[in-house]
């Protein structure tokens, strides 16, 4: 599956149980694909549009990048059916990049500020832990996709590595 013509679909998309937010640039076959799983689909119009990189959500809560236009947030709170607060990781606004978080937990970069990690706490109701990816790489949504019931990790992720992944995202 492409979206945009681009294979780099987690950084185009992001996903919730109750929708989806995709690039602009997504066509019309790729938001029906979406759409038929009984997703609401909202394909984002913003400066910032690299949904995936930008946006990290579950089924509790959103954190997405500060610059992002308030109709567009509220867009995306319509569409994920979860309230969403600006913020960073890492003082990174690439938020969907810096961590990933399923209803079950969330592993996040490891220079996440003491009040960033509470926001996100309160944000996704989980317990947020630090780690990273691809032997040390610490943009964790570079190397790493989950739901509450897998993921798929880089092909460098080291053992320590997953291990930390499956005790944060409640894998253990």
């Amino acid at each position: 599956m492409c979206i945009a013509d681009s294979t780099i679909i987690g950084s185009l998309l992001m996903m919730n149980s109750h929708g989806a937010v995709v690039t602009e640039f997504a066509d019309a076959v790729t938001q029906q694909l979406i759409a038929h799983q009984g997703l609401q689909v909202f394909p984002i119009k913003d400066v910032i549009n690299a949904a995936g990189n930008d946006i990290l959500a579950n089924d509790h809560g959103a954190l997405v990048h500060p610059d992002l236009k308030p109709a567009t947030v509220k867009k995306i709170s319509d569409t994920l059916g979860v309230p969403v607060h600006k913020g960073t990781i890492a003082q990174l606004g690439t938020v969907g990049m810096a961590a990933v978080v399923t209803n079950k937990g969330c592993l996040c970069h490891p220079k996440v500020t003491k009040e960033e990690k509470q926001l996100m706490e309160k944000v996704f109701d989980v317990e947020v832990m630090i780690g990273t990816v691809n032997h040390g790489f610490p943009m964790i949504g570079s190397g790493l996709v989950a739901n509450s019931n897998g993921a798929i990790i880089g092909n460098m992720t080291t053992g320590i590595e997953m291990g930390r992944i499956e005790e944060a995202l409640g894998f253990l």
